[in-house]
């Protein structure tokens, strides 16, 4: 566990090495959403941890990381709306008449 704190990508090559081997894995499923939300992948960190929580419904852990992931998306998601609206909503170039 102390490689997933300090090396998220390297915890993520692991368990997805050992989901291959038991897909339904909830340990697997829940290191790799947690070190999935540590880079800001919330979208597959959540993905991760409802898998997990349909293999072991009662995992507090799981429970607590999935509501703190799909807080940390929607607040992702109302950013990345701000920053980039407008972008694509006036033309760059102005139009050329013929």
């Amino acid at each position: 566990m102390f490689g997933c704190f300090n090396a998220p990508t390297r915890c993520c090559d692991s368990c997805d090495l050992a989901l291959e081997i038991d897909p339904k894995s909830t340990k697997g499923l829940y290191r790799r959403a947690v070190a999935k939300m540590s880079l800001k992948d919330y979208e597959a960190s959540v993905a991760d941890l409802v898998r997990c929580l349909r293999g072991k419904p009662n995992h507090a852990l799981a429970k607590e990381a999935l509501e703190r992931a799909r807080s940390l998306s929607k607040a992702q998601y109302k950013e990345d709306t701000k920053r980039y609206s407008g972008m694509f909503g006036a033309p760059l170039l102005p139009d050329i008449q013929h």
